[in-house]
């Protein structure tokens, strides 16, 4: 398993869009100040999903072509082509350290998968969500809240949807979540 390290130029690259994107979101009237950071969350956590979506598994790749359109998305004139020119190591940068960049997403994701779990009444529908998936990917105990969920619907649940492998690289052995999502906002650095 090669170890994920932080990548400086990428994050001055991710940085300066999503600080463009919260200064147009809010100009235009989009957002109110104190709201920008949960809207631009919100919006990645939807982004990621729809490319999840319809998947028969999880796959960080697919994820990470959410990731890469949402940054373009938000990318504009002064940062576009910087993007474009490094758009892999960002995107790779940002579906590995989203609460770097998103203070509150790991709280967001999981208030976006109980909302999904509880308010969808199709079980192959619920099979295909991209939140659902996103989430048992990211978040420790969510395998568990799905797999009760389904039980409780006289449904059984499809251990492939994750693979062991996928919650070893992401959450870690014991359930805890890895160095990369430890990381609790942008004053947060690694520990060298």
């Amino acid at each position: 398993m090669r170890k994920w390290l932080f990548d400086d130029k990428a994050h001055v690259i991710i940085a300066s869009i999503l600080d463009d994107a919260s200064e147009h979101l809010i100009n235009s009237g989009i957002c109110k100040p104190q709201e920008v950071d949960e809207y631009i969350a919100l919006d990645y956590i939807a982004q990621c999903s729809a490319a999840i979506t319809h998947g028969v598994v999880y796959l960080e790749h697919d994820e990470m072509i959410g990731a890469g359109i949402f940054l373009d998305r938000y990318s504009r004139k002064n940062n576009r082509q910087l993007f474009q020119r490094n758009s892999d190591r960002c995107v790779s940068q940002l579906v590995r350290s989203p609460n770097i960049y998103f203070p509150d997403y790991l709280a967001l994701l999981r208030f976006a998968y109980l909302r999904v779990l509880n308010s969808v009444s199709d079980a192959d529908i619920l099979r295909a969500s991209g939140v659902l998936m996103l989430a048992a990917a990211t978040l420790p105990g969510v395998r568990t809240d799905i797999r009760r969920e389904l039980r409780r619907r006289g449904l059984s649940y499809d251990p492939s949807l994750i693979s062991e492998d996928t919650l070893q690289k992401r959450i870690g052995p014991n359930g805890s979540v890895t160095i990369a999502h430890r990381l609790a906002g942008p004053k947060s650095q690694l520990i060298r």
